[in-house]
């Protein structure tokens, strides 16, 4: 049997839904912005997955978020190591990141995405973000910021 033009697969229609589930958050954060945090809205507007607020629909909508489970899972995993040593020294710079993970298609603005991410979850210290930021593009400089709706909140 041959698929016809308006046949419509299980992917297209869970992207669908994908976009349907992002704006309904945005609608529901607009109306009462107590309902989810900065760092949840940040990812969900900025289509980083969400890993610090993952669910079973969370999971289900993991292919359509650019910056995805398995990158912020991997970065993620390196700042705790790095944060755990409790050694500055060994606290990567922003450049150091794009090297580490140039080689698994983590680029630049994937990296401020799982960053700012992570700040607005309040993951890890300030010394990490200061020693992430020493030596940082001008277009990552905000990273350690407040979370301000004028700049944070993204809707497509």
């Amino acid at each position: 049997m041959n698929k016809t033009n308006t046949e419509i697969t299980n992917s297209e229609i869970l992207k669908v839904l994908y976009y349907h589930f992002k704006r309904q958050i945005i609608s529901l954060y607009l109306q009462d912005k107590s309902l989810y945090t900065a760092s949840f809205i940040y990812a969900i507007t900025h289509n980083t997955y969400p890993l610090f607020s993952e669910s079973e629909e969370i999971k289900m909508y993991n292919d359509f978020f650019t910056v995805t489970k398995e990158k912020i899972s991997r970065v993620t995993k390196y700042l705790d190591e790095k944060w755990r040593t409790n050694n500055i020294e060994v606290y990567p710079t922003f450049y150091q990141l794009e090297d580490e993970f140039e080689t698994y298609h983590i680029d630049r603005s994937d990296l401020i995405y799982i960053i700012r991410y992570c700040v607005l979850d309040r993951r890890f210290d300030n010394e990490l973000w200061k020693k992430i930021k020493s030596d940082c593009p001008c277009e990552a400089d905000f990273i350690d910021d407040n979370f301000d709706e004028k700049y944070d909140f993204y809707m497509e």
